[in-house]
This record gives C-alpha cells, structure tokens and sequence, in this order.
C-alpha cells in the first residue's frame, strides 16, 4: 500500500462525487454508497474542505459538492490535501538519512519509480478516475 487509507478514501469519496450526476451529497450518502466509516468521512470531508477540493452547502438541501471541476482536480491535490505526499519523499528503507549524497543500498532504485509516481499524480485528474470501473475504486 503506497497511500494511506485517507487518501484512499478520499480518491474514492471524489471519484463518487465526479462519477453521479448528482448536486449535493450528504455524508450519510456517502456512507451508505461507498461503505466507508461514518464518523471518518466527515472528518475527511473537513479535511478536502480545507484543501479547497470540496465545498458545502448548509441546510435541509445542502450537502458536499466538488469545489472545481473534474479536470482540474488532480490526484496530486487529494495527496496533498492528505498530507501523503511525504510518504514518497521518505526512504523507501525507512532510514532518516538516505538523500543523493547519502544514498541508502535501494535509493538510485527508488528514484525513479517514485519520479514516475509523481509524475502520474499530477496528470491524472478526476475525470480520468471517473472512466474506471467504480467497483474497483
């Protein structure tokens, strides 16, 4: 597992949201649709509502809505809203002082997967989430 199960939720939660041609989405929506914890998914949505990835509307009709559209929330944003972004720049050994200058016996191999990885974050959006079978989400 390379992200952790926020920032799992949180793609899925996003992808949901993109995929339904729905407005607004309650947390208990949420909840009963992607059978992710009750009490976490409001605590992540405040988590993406800080981000400025997600917005709400208050009242009896209100709900969480996308705050941009989906091309122009990329996975890089849902990482970074999660904080996980530090997990990739850490050795991949888990040494505190592994860097190019003082590399661990793994590091010039984990170089470019981890390029590669970022590179994916910041082109994949949204939209492209969407075309995956949710199932697999």
């Amino acid at each position: 597992m390379l992200f952790s199960k926020t920032t799992e939720y949180a793609v899925r939660i996003l992808t949901y949201m993109q995929i339904k041609d729905e407005m607004f989405f309650s947390a208990t929506k949420l909840y009963t649709e992607l059978d992710l914890p009750y009490k976490y998914i409001t605590k992540l949505m405040t988590t993406l509502s800080k981000a400025d990835l997600i917005k709400t509307k208050m009242g009896r009709s209100g709900g969480y809505y996308l705050a941009r559209a989906g091309e122009e929330i990329f996975l890089k944003h849902i990482i970074l809203a999660t904080n996980d972004f530090k997990k990739l720049d850490s050795c991949v050994l888990g040494h505190s002082k592994c860097s190019d200058q003082d590399p661990c016996a793994m590091h010039n191999k984990w170089v470019p997967i981890k390029e590669t990885i970022i590179n994916m974050t910041n082109s994949l959006n949204l939209d492209e989430l969407a075309k995956i079978d949710i199932t697999k989400l």
